[in-house]
């Protein structure tokens, strides 16, 4: 069976839509306690990817890929971040396997960009 290149732009749309979904279902109460006076790394964390989620999705609508490859080299790094804090010496843990998405998304538009 041949792959249906004609759904690429659809496949890459759902994947901005699903981390920008991710962000809103995984963060949307930690970012409305927002205390700025008392910012911890982790908050600070979730702060910026939310801020590339946001741009990677904006990235999609601009010609130029330099916008999109940035945001999924941020939303890269800041998912190994996630990744790595959470790990507790099981692979297979819910709580650090969750992130294994959003570092594959932006790996994927860190080496595809707007494509």
């Amino acid at each position: 069976m041949k792959p249906l290149k004609s759904l690429t732009i659809v496949a890459n749309w759902l994947m901005r839509i699903s981390i920008v979904v991710f962000i809103v279902v995984h963060y949307y109460n930690d970012l409305k306690q927002i205390d700025v006076k008392h910012l911890s790394l982790n908050i600070l964390a979730i702060i910026l990817f939310s801020l590339f989620g946001l741009l990677l999705f904006i990235g999609g609508f601009r010609s130029k890929a330099g916008l999109t490859v940035i945001s999924g080299l941020i939303i890269s790094i800041i998912s190994l971040f996630f990744i790595y804090q959470n790990y507790n010496g099981v692979w297979l843990d819910l709580n650090m396997a969750v992130y294994i998405f959003p570092f594959s998304v932006g790996m994927y538009f860190l080496a595809n960009g707007n494509k």
